[in-house]
């Protein structure tokens, strides 16, 4: 759409593309917000939004969403946009799971109840530009070349919550990896199970808040189990790790802020 209003699908019963998206919505500069809500959908991308209007972006899905060439859920906001939101089941991408890039002004939320999963790149891939809000990640078990990735370079914090296994699987890849840039707040990565080919869990915080890792479960990778570093600007640093795995260190930090 091109026009000044906001743009709504809502597809109670199953969407497929042959050849192309299963759902896919573009507005151009004078449009508003878009919203998919759908169940079941399939294409060679699943579900795509692209903004370049004024609104939020937000795809539900409560099934499963299959990407069979391309990502299964994938957001765009341009920097006229707002918020990013997706909140799925499940969801699996020939390249990415869930792909979100909101170099909008508002806050990016991706919830996954289920299983999420990249066959070829990071099963969760959220990149916020930098006039954007706070990043919440809280997913169950995601599966990637790296499981789950932020890069936070908004003037907000970021949060990544997962209750269930999250896997890198390249040998260069990360369980979870979060950076902040030096307008961001906190990074916070709460989770039970991680395993990275490189890295079980990463951080690298250059913003001007804490940095807090807790783990219940077994966090492993080929080279760090966990490694998080805070740069000049940034405050505390904790890390809380029930039991970590490692080629190399087990648990590393790097403390250059002020806590």
């Amino acid at each position: 759409t091109c026009g000044p209003g906001a743009t709504n699908l809502v597809e109670p019963g199953p969407v497929a593309g042959a050849t192309s998206f299963g759902i896919r919505a573009q507005t151009g500069t004078n449009a508003a917000g878009i919203s998919i809500t759908a169940v079941d959908v399939a294409g060679t991308y699943g579900i795509g939004a692209i903004s370049e209007g004024t609104g939020s972006t937000s795809i539900v899905s409560t099934g499963n969403v299959v990407g069979f060439a391309g990502d299964a859920v994938r957001i765009e906001n341009k920097s006229t946009a707002t918020d990013a939101l997706v909140s799925v089941h499940n969801a699996e991408g020939a390249l990415f799971g869930i792909q979100v890039d909101n170099e909008g002004t508002g806050t990016t939320t991706v919830r996954a109840s289920g299983t999420v999963t990249g066959q070829t790149f990071t099963g969760i891939a959220v990149k916020t530009g930098t006039s954007a809000q706070d990043v919440v990640v809280d997913a169950v078990d995601v599966t990637g070349s790296s499981g789950v990735t932020v890069t936070n370079f908004g003037l907000g914090s970021a949060s990544i919550s997962a209750t269930g296994i999250v896997t890198g699987e390249a040998g260069n890849g990360a369980g979870i990896a979060t950076v902040g840039g030096t307008g961001s707040t906190d990074i916070r990565v709460s989770a039970v199970s991680v395993q990275g080919g490189a890295d079980g869990i990463t951080t690298n915080n250059d913003g001007g808040g804490e940095t807090f890792i807790a783990t219940t479960g077994l966090v492993s990778g080929g080279e760090d189990g966990i490694f998080a570093s805070n740069g000049v600007g940034a405050s505390d640093l904790t890390v809380r790790a029930s039991a970590v795995q490692r080629g190399r260190e087990g648990c590393g930090v790097e403390q250059f802020g002020g806590g």
